[in-house]
């Protein structure tokens, strides 16, 4: 058994060194391509890096004109602001170095609050990246909020002891319908009226002036409201399809905005809505109780909305409430019901519906809709409340689009 042993074993000697020959011819057929492969991936990397810091240079000019855009008075050098209507004739053109980058800007005014950037950063070598952006400076609602009532093609219907009023200046109310205003009861208007159709009764509008059969008709510049499903859609998705009644119920204090919500909104009892950036519900809005709405504006509901109750609406930056449906389809009575005994501070926007408005608080900013009924017993109940409008007439900065036009080596 000894000597069978030691046979075996020495059969197998050099066995090892075959072994290792093998390996070491492996890999020296392999060891070449490795780091060839290394190197490339090396050189990639770089290449990639060295194109990034391109794109945050670009980057950062867009950003650095988007700032000059909102702060003309401060750059001396600045178009003249007088020609802001029409396009310029010659973009707005600088300069700026960037981590180590050149980056040239160009600004072109191309009217009606829209300006083109485009930024391009050179590399030490003389790569470049371009970046492209459309930018939105100004308000979506500048036209539309001259007036504190507006029928957009339909009547106006003032009844009750209803009085539409101004603030902080008395007698400023200026209402307008694409079709009939009728005042009756004993309704006041203290300010003016316009209609492309009939006034009734004229005498209780003062101290005017009353423009009846007025035409053509005013045609008013409307909001934008894909900004803010643009940007209700870019934050949170609250999903209440599991919910037996398809609903989302807020009954304590909560803060949602940007959110996006696939079915019903009811705030109620005593909750505090916060709301942080614009809320888009899919389907209806109901307030009531005492409950408040406040912070961030817009709300905005495809379906109708109700105001009940002591609900307090007062939001401070887009004091804006929004009703997308025409009420006829949905075989409503009213897209924007505002049935509240508190004071909401807001524009009331229903673009292809009846707005109703009749309980016991008053409606401080304006009122918008393709048809508009006010009937409140009480003092003053729609006021044109130039502090709410002008928060909804401020400029502010939507960047439409953005894209990298161009990147490429040295020539």
């Amino acid at each position: 058994m000894k000597t069978g042993m030691r046979r075996l074993i020495r059969e197998e000697k050099g066995a090892a060194l075959a072994l290792t020959l093998v390996l070491l011819l492996i890999g020296g057929l392999i060891i070449t391509p490795v780091i060839r492969h290394m190197g490339t991936g090396i050189i990639a990397g770089g290449v990639h890096e060295k194109r990034m810091g391109e794109l945050y240079a670009a980057d950062a000019g867009v950003e650095d004109a988007i700032w000059k855009i909102q702060n003309p008075d401060d750059i001396a050098d600045w178009p003249d602001p007088t020609c802001a209507d029409s396009p310029w004739e010659e973009p707005y053109e600088y300069e700026l170095w960037v981590d180590g980058r050149d980056v040239t800007l160009s600004i072109e005014y191309l009217g009606n609050d829209n300006y083109r950037v485009i930024s391009t950063a050179t590399d030490a070598d003389g790569s470049t990246t371009i970046v492209e952006s459309r930018v939105f400076w100004g308000s979506h609602w500048k036209e539309i909020l001259n007036f504190g009532v507006i029928a957009l093609d339909g009547d106006i219907t003032i009844t009750g002891t209803s009085v539409l009023d101004s603030s902080p200046d008395p007698n400023a109310m200026h209402i307008y319908a694409d079709g009939n205003i009728s005042i009756g009861g004993n309704s006041q208007v203290k300010g003016s009226a316009t209609a492309s159709g009939d006034i009734s009764d004229a005498s209780r509008v003062t101290p005017g002036p009353v423009n009846d059969d007025y035409h053509p008709p005013i045609e008013f510049g409307l909001p934008d409201l894909s900004v803010y499903w643009k940007e209700a859609m870019s934050g949170e998705f609250i999903d209440v399809s599991e919910d037996p009644d398809n609903t989302l119920v807020i009954d304590v204090s909560r803060s949602i905005g940007p959110a996006y919500i696939n079915g019903d909104l009811h705030v109620t009892s005593d909750a505090l809505l916060t709301l942080t950036g614009p809320v888009w519900v899919e389907g209806d809005i109901k307030t009531d109780g005492k409950t408040e709405v406040t912070g961030r504006a817009p709300l905005v509901a495809e379906g109708m909305i109700t105001m009940v109750g002591g609900a307090a609406l007062d939001t401070e930056e887009m004091p804006v409430v929004i009703s997308t449906v025409d009420h006829e389809d949905i075989g409503s009575d009213y897209s924007i019901s505002f049935e509240g005994s508190a004071d909401a501070y807001m524009v009331l926007y229903a673009p292809v519906g009846l707005i109703d408005v009749s309980g016991s608080g008053a409606v401080n900013g304006a009122i918008i809709g393709r048809a508009v009924n006010i009937s409140i017993a009480a003092n003053v109940n729609a006021v044109y409340d130039l502090e709410v409008v002008n928060r909804v007439r401020a400029k502010q900065i939507t960047i439409e689009t953005w894209e990298m036009t161009a990147a490429g080596p040295a020539s």
